[in-house]
């Protein structure tokens, strides 16, 4: 997958960056940081890159946007947005 170097969500620009042991020290496949406007992603889990990737922009924009979306309620959100938008090929 190729993935941006930045995402905008809003007026912000948040980083996007693949880093290595996230899942071990801090037991997340990804993380997203309000502080400093960043998404990282473990580069283990490659193949689930984009579902992730989709989770850690609904983080930020709940986060943003000042949401009450539940943290459950994210994790189906990221992977089915994820597969419409792969599996019906959609592309912006």
């Amino acid at each position: 997958m190729n993935l941006p170097d930045e995402i905008k969500v809003g007026p912000y620009s948040i980083k996007v960056e693949v880093v290595d042991n996230l899942a071990i020290d801090r037991e997340h496949e990804g993380e997203y940081s309000p502080r400093e406007l960043k998404i990282s992603l473990d580069s283990s889990v490659r193949k689930r890159h984009g579902e992730i990737l989709m989770h850690e922009i609904i983080e930020a924009i709940n986060d943003i946007y000042n949401l009450k979306i539940n943290h459950d309620d994210m994790v189906v959100l990221g992977v089915v947005l994820y597969q419409v938008l792969k599996e019906n090929e959609i592309t912006f």
